[in-house]
Formats: structure tokens, sequence, C-alpha cells
């Protein structure tokens, strides 16, 4: 079993209206729910299991692909990490 959490940030542009249509276009095409994190600035994360750790890979790939093609933002940095249980 694999655990992956990717959390990610959005350029300075975005603002709560943004983020929140972000995270509902993400939900209503993925089923995955995004979270907002962190101090400063946007940043966004969500967390899923699976035993294959490379779909969890290209699922992140998509999703973040997804955010910056459907709503024109840029993400700024993001960060994937996967443990293995």
């Amino acid at each position: 079993m694999f655990i992956a959490v990717c959390y990610f940030s959005l350029d300075s542009s975005a603002d709560s209206r943004l983020t929140q249509r972000i995270k509902d276009k993400v939900f209503a095409r993925f089923k995955l729910s995004l979270s907002e994190v962190g101090e400063g600035g946007i940043v966004l994360a969500a967390a899923l299991v699976s035993k294959d750790e490379n779909y969890l890979r290209s699922l992140f790939a998509k999703v973040l692909k997804f955010i910056e093609e459907s709503e024109g933002v840029r993400i700024e940095s993001e960060t994937l990490e996967v443990i293995q249980r």
C-alpha cells in the first residue's frame, strides 16, 4: 500500500474565490478533495492511498495539469511525498 500526499502553492494572483473554484472543479472531475494548508500564500494539499505508486504519481500530475489549464493559474511549487506501508 502506498500513501501519497501532494501539496502545492498557487501564484500570488490567486484569491479565495479562485481557490474555491479550483477545489470544486477538482472534486467534480477527480472526486478528490483539496484542503487549504499553510500560512501565507495559497497552499493546497490532498492525500490518496493506492496499491499502485505509479497510479498515484500519474493522478496527481493530471490534477496539477488540470488546475493550470482550466483556471489559467500557475502552480509555483509542488511536492509529492509517497510512503510505502
